[in-house]
């Protein structure tokens, strides 16, 4: 009898259990496969890989290849970064095949390149921006993101915040109030704005560890951040050169 009643109560347990989080592949050079994310093989494909692959990922590791990923195809909104996720992980700079993250090359071997370069014509000169997105990567308004929204190992380029409200800040990255995401490995350059803050605005309190700020440039203040009436943000480890404002 004790045998009759257990069976049907570890199949409830069973079927009751929580999914175990996966890892998603991403491989913005890749052209055969499913493109489903399950694999190497069948990762998300092309420069707008990662954001689908975001789209579909509510917890668990994303793996990226090295190539250039857009925040937004062409004549798309200028206001869609890279936006962060609590219980998501995402980790650039990988060559493709890896099996862990302990496999992952050198920080910028191979390089995940993050743009806001929505036509792909800047000229290195400041020319061909119009159009660019107004921030790279972003936490909130409509998420709260925690320590658990990780960003690990990009190139996050071109951001240009000149527009109203909170577009006219952060141009790398924008973390508003009650943000707190971990962002690492991560290099900054030459992301502008016309507020304040050329890498990033920041109204929360995010935690970068080993991350670089480089030739960014602020409006009226911070070359690299504009910091307003932020938590217990913290810098470990980073480096701060060639950025200015006026």
């Amino acid at each position: 009898m004790n045998m009759k009643l257990t069976l049907p109560l570890v199949a409830c347990a069973l079927l009751s259990a929580p999914a175990f989080a996966q890892t998603v592949y991403v491989d913005a050079n890749l052209t055969t496969g499913a493109g489903d994310g399950s694999s190497w093989a069948d990762a998300y494909q092309g420069d707008l890989g990662l954001q689908a692959a975001l789209a579909a990922t509510t917890s668990g590791d994303i793996f990226v290849a090295d190539g250039t990923y857009r925040t937004v195809a062409p004549g798309g909104n200028r206001a869609t970064p890279f936006r962060l996720k609590n219980n998501v992980s995402i980790y650039g700079g990988f060559q493709g095949g890896e099996a862990s993250l302990a496999d992952r090359p050198a920080i910028g071997a191979f390089p995940s390149i993050l743009t806001a370069d929505i036509n792909g014509n800047d000229d290195g000169m400041g020319g061909g921006m119009a159009e660019n997105a107004y921030h790279v990567i972003g936490a909130g308004p409509n998420n709260t993101t925690n320590s658990t929204a990780v960003i690990d190992g990009f190139l996050a380029i071109s951001g240009v915040a000149n527009a109203g409200g909170n577009n006219d800040r952060g141009g790398g990255i924008l973390v508003l109030s009650g943000n707190s995401p971990t962002i690492r490995n991560v290099t900054f350059r030459g992301n502008r704005c016309t507020f304040g803050g050329g890498a990033g605005y920041v109204n929360g309190a995010p935690a970068f560890e080993d991350c670089r700020f480089e030739d960014n440039i602020g409006g009226n203040f911070g070359g690299a951040f504009d910091i307003a009436n932020a938590g217990a943000i913290t810098f470990d480890r980073c480096v701060f050169t060639g950025n200015r404002a006026s």
